[in-house]
């Protein structure tokens, strides 16, 4: 329902995401990022050299529950490339309780933009 929500807000429109729980971990995925100029101009985009046409979907959060409440873990570039979460002594920096569409909006933007 949040996903939803925040795919209908003017600076994520037109971005798609979605949950992967394939794996061990329940990741929210950004399926399209290569639609987005900011992340074409940013250096994530730097691998594709000008062709966007196989951008793969992007890890951005891992999410988990702590004592039955809802945290997202902000990825660092390393592990969204890696799709995993690599846990040290830094883990509170990295970890946001979601309890509002405003919650998730700042932890996806700081796991985007500012693990770096």
């Amino acid at each position: 329902m949040m996903l939803k929500k925040l795919e209908s807000k003017p600076e994520f429109s037109g971005c798609e995401f979605m949950i992967d729980e394939t794996g061990k971990i329940p990741f929210l995925m950004w399926m399209n990022p290569a639609d987005s100029r900011e992340w074409r101009e940013s250096g994530y985009a730097e691998d594709y050299d000008g062709d966007f046409s196989n951008v793969s979907p992007m890890p951005v959060l891992a999410l988990t529950e702590i004592f039955g409440d809802p945290f997202a873990y902000m990825l660092t570039p390393e592990e969204k490339y890696n799709m995993t979460v690599m846990v040290d002594e830094n883990i509170a920096d990295q970890l946001k309780m979601i309890t509002s569409l405003e919650d998730l909006e700042e932890a996806i933007n700081t796991s985007l933009w500012g693990m770096d």
